[in-house]
């Protein structure tokens, strides 16, 4: 969907640049970044749901909170996906997941290095993303942490949807002016995020493995 991967010598003739990574930061990118923006909100939601929808016991759900934590933490460092990351952290931040108070404390209970991994690294690094007070290693990174300027340039597309951070929403000036600045970096790195993403996924599919994750612990999923 972000054209990092699999850019065909046509798709790069109609989008006028050769990455995704670029195009998104152009006029003519409405449609990828309303793409990305739809992709973040549906990854986000599904997970949720199937938090929501785990009918088994509270340690059961806090469970599949530690799995999902798991899978935060392998997107950052191994993969590199700091979308899929903040995805995924979006949807341990949804209202209607953060307020499971039983689960969370039973989270805490049973499962503390998960609890203490959320709380201590996953949550601020994700914040000091938004804030503009950190950055990723260009080594490693897949797909870069493209979320706030996506929300930038289409605000009033995603204004009321919930699908904002509460970070971007509240950024000033000065933030503002780092994500912008950082876009045009990003633009002409597509072809390192390209070589980066071929190494990682070389004889891996993260998709199935997070599917079949998820799907050992959910007895009822929601149809």
């Amino acid at each position: 969907v972000a054209r990092i991967l699999k850019v065909t010598p046509e798709m790069k003739r109609k989008m006028g640049v050769s990455s995704g990574m670029e195009l998104l930061t152009l006029p003519h990118g409405q449609q990828l970044r309303m793409d990305l923006l739809e992709r973040f909100q549906t990854m986000a939601t599904m997970l949720a749901v199937n938090v929501l929808g785990c009918t088994g016991t509270t340690e059961e759900r806090a469970a599949l909170l530690h799995k999902i934590i798991q899978i935060a933490a392998e997107l950052k460092t191994t993969m590199g996906n700091m979308f899929g990351f903040a995805a995924v952290m979006r949807a341990l931040d949804l209202p209607q997941v953060s307020r499971l108070e039983q689960t969370w404390t039973a989270l805490r209970q049973r499962h503390t290095e998960g609890a203490i991994l959320y709380e201590k690294t996953l949550r601020p690094f994700l914040k000091s993303l938004n804030d503009g007070r950190e950055s990723c290693p260009l080594s490693s990174t897949t797909f870069p942490h493209v979320l706030p300027l996506l929300n930038l340039l289409e605000k009033s597309s995603t204004v009321g949807e919930g699908s904002e951070p509460r970070e971007t929403a509240e950024a000033g000036v000065e933030v503002v002016m780092f994500h912008l600045a950082a876009a045009r970096t990003i633009a002409q790195l597509g072809g390192i995020y390209h070589s980066n993403a071929e190494g990682r996924l070389q004889g891996k599919n993260l998709g199935i493995r997070v599917i079949c994750y998820l799907s050992t612990t959910i007895h009822h999923p929601i149809s």
